[in-house]
């Protein structure tokens, strides 16, 4: 059996995050699923994809977890897929607009010493920055975890100004 494939890696550089981010593709062709090589090049990739340190300022840059941001009624939910985090491990800051949910999933392995075989589950420093959409009122902000998911609830500020703007007239002008 002859077996194709071609192996594709893409780098780029996410402005709005400030980080590199990375993603590596392989496509095979005229082989089985389940053969030998198959599970090779799955484990290649992975090695690859979570090996690959995106360094800025001398230290691993943080990775994004899955985020879902969806509208419902008068408030913006933002849900962080970040299992395995305890009390205390997100730091949620707003500044103006900008909302960044932060921390730092730690890898406990049982054993001082693991003899890895496969390595998917992403852990070091984490971000997501997201700009809202509109202010919220800081002091009804939401925040809950769990089942693995951080959910945080920010809704929209009701307390909208209103200026009135005289419009003076000069009379001095009928001439």
């Amino acid at each position: 059996m002859q077996l194709l494939f071609e192996y594709t890696i893409a780098v780029w550089y996410d402005e709005f995050n400030a980080f590199y981010q990375s993603q590596v593709g392989i496509s095979m062709f005229f082989g089985q699923p389940d053969d030998e090589f198959s599970k090779l090049l799955s484990t290649l990739e992975a090695v690859y994809t979570h090996s690959l340190v995106q360094r800025r300022g001398g230290k691993p840059a943080a990775w994004r977890p899955p985020t879902d941001v969806y509208e419902a009624d008068d408030r913006l939910i933002v849900c962080v897929e970040i299992a395995g985090m305890r009390d205390g491990e997100f730091h949620i800051t707003i500044d103006e607009r900008l909302l960044v949910i932060s921390g730092v999933r730690i890898r406990d392995y049982e054993h001082p010493q693991p003899s890895l075989h496969q390595l998917e589950i992403r852990h070091g420093e984490f971000r997501v920055e997201l700009m809202l959409p509109w202010a919220v009122d800081r002091s009804r902000i939401e925040a809950n975890y769990r089942d693995g998911f951080l959910q945080v609830e920010l809704p929209r500020r009701q307390d909208r100004q209103i200026h009135i703007i005289n419009v003076r007239i000069d009379e001095n002008d009928e001439e």
